[in-house]
């Protein structure tokens, strides 16, 4: 059970519209975060050597979702995980894909996502997921599977509101910077920092 409480991950927060706070961090902090993103998106191979992921990287659902056949190189590497959203306005919006719990296998996993779900208003659970190992080896593959190689370097930019509003839907804490939004203009991905390294990554 306590293994299993890693891979659950419960967001209630709200899906209203309403500004989502964001708790600051010293503008050296900020800076430091963007410089390290803005080195590591300057070109694929730029990427593949950077350090900017820490050792356990929670990536989001949309991405996860997307780039189902690469994580499948990484099986000791990468771990399914669980948000459970109050809201469907969240998964109809940004096109989330509800999970289906026929095909969780686990039965215990299968049982406390259904008691979740039984406790929450119109709860839906999507499915996410962990890298555990070689993180920013698998992070970069990640990223290479969804853009083409002419969209480096990668624009720096600060979240919108929508953007913070999805993210604080699908995680369970407050929000603190640095967070930052790599744009090429066909793509972004959120990056969220913790202690100078990337440790949450989602595709916008």
């Amino acid at each position: 059970m306590r293994n299993l409480l890693l891979i659950l991950v419960m967001a209630v927060a709200s899906a209203a519209t309403a500004a989502v706070n964001v708790k600051p961090a010293p503008p050296e902090q900020n800076e430091a975060a963007r410089v390290a993103l803005e080195k590591a998106f300057n070109s694929q191979a730029a990427l593949e050597k950077s350090s900017i992921a820490t050792d356990v990287v929670s990536v989001g659902p949309r991405l996860w979702a997307a780039t189902k056949d690469v994580r499948m190189k990484f099986p000791d590497s990468t771990k399914d995980g669980y948000s459970m959203l109050p809201s469907r306005w969240i998964v109809t919006k940004w096109k989330l894909t509800p999970v289906d719990l026929v095909t969780v296998k686990d039965e215990t996993e299968r049982a406390v996502l259904e008691q979740m779900l039984r406790e929450s208003k119109e709860g839906t659970v999507v499915q996410q997921g962990r890298i555990v190992d070689h993180s920013t080896k698998i992070l970069a593959a990640l990223v290479k599977s969804r853009v083409d190689p002419g969209e480096f370097p990668f624009k720096i930019r600060k979240p919108t509101a929508d953007e913070l509003t999805y993210y604080y839907a699908i995680i369970p804490f407050e929000i603190e910077e640095p967070i930052w939004v790599i744009d090429s203009g066909s793509h972004a991905f959120l990056c969220h920092f913790f202690k100078g390294q990337v440790f949450y990554f989602e595709a916008l």
